[in-house]
């Protein structure tokens, strides 16, 4: 608790550094997340948790059975950083009775490293089984893509897998917001710091024991006077309108069940998301305490 306690303090004072960007990047200038660090981190969290393997498992499924037939297959992936879908896609299409499809696998990352690690990745294991396969790397944030370099082809069977991406788009436009937001803003926050003082007399453990449905109830004004659920919604369905624009076969969106893209901060931290991920993770590891989770390193 002690550990997620200080990841959680620490992650608040760089928001709060945020609002001096000069400051910010003189305090942050050496603590840059090597892409081999990412790497570890993603696989960590796939071993942890079975949600985002499960949308890989039924994608794929789809991708195969709506793609039987097709000569082509050309798969979009808006956010190309874990190879280990696309890997077990390639096993699956190379097992095929008829012999294997063509496959071409665009990958958006704003990461050129990622890409080309993913690159090497796919197409080492591509040539491995003997699979014609193509990837297609797009540097670029989900917001600034520019869709013609999609490049998708006639005659290709499109699919596109986009698997906890879209709410990005939602949290793209936070500063735009901000900066808009004045008295209203100010005084729904006060309300909702009061109602943060009064958790604080209870223990984090305590919290995420409350039950989920009432650990937070958004205030009137939350509901209705928040600007950004239009803009951000309109961002969201401008891409998702792009996308279904390229005529593709199949399209699975895999997103969290979960408002932590709402108007202010505040709003985030009380959300119940956070509650359901740290218990899932004590059940998942079949222990009493996180303590034994998060060991002593």
């Amino acid at each position: 608790m002690q550990r997620i306690a200080a990841h959680f303090t620490e992650e608040l004072a760089g928001r709060i550094l945020k609002t001096w960007p000069g400051l910010h990047q003189a305090f942050n200038s050496t603590s840059v997340t090597l892409v081999l660090e990412q790497v570890l981190i993603r696989r960590l969290f796939l071993e942890m948790f079975p949600f985002v393997k499960v949308s890989f498992v039924l994608t794929n499924q789809s991708i195969i059975e709506s793609m039987e037939g097709e000569k082509t297959v050309h798969v979009i992936d808006p956010n190309a950083a874990e190879p280990v879908q696309w890997i077990a896609l390639i096993q699956a299409l190379s097992a095929r009775p008829e012999g294997p499809q063509h496959l071409r696998i665009t990958g958006i990352h704003q990461q050129k490293d990622v890409l080309d690690q993913m690159a090497h990745r796919l197409t080492e294991e591509a040539e491995k089984l003997d699979i014609p396969f193509q990837f297609n790397p797009i540097v670029s944030k989900l917001e600034d893509l520019d869709i013609d370099t999609l490049r998708v082809k006639t005659g290709e069977a499109l699919a596109i897998s986009s698997v906890i991406q879209l709410h990005s788009l939602l949290a793209s436009d936070d500063e735009l917001v901000r900066k808009k937001w004045t008295l209203a803003s100010k005084n729904m926050n006060r309300t909702h710091m009061q109602r943060a003082l009064q958790m604080h007399q209870s223990t984090l453990g305590e919290l995420l024991e409350k039950d989920t449905v009432n650990a937070y109830s958004p205030s009137p004004d939350s509901a209705s006077s928040s600007p950004l659920p239009s803009m951000a919604l309109a961002k969201v369905d401008g891409f998702l309108n792009a996308l279904w624009g390229l005529c593709p076969k199949l399209m699975v969106i895999t997103e969290q069940d979960s408002n932590h893209n709402g108007s202010t901060l505040m709003e985030r931290l009380l959300e119940f998301g956070i509650s359901l991920f740290v218990r899932s993770l004590v059940r998942l590891s079949g222990v009493d305490s996180l303590q034994s989770v998060l060991g002593e390193t």
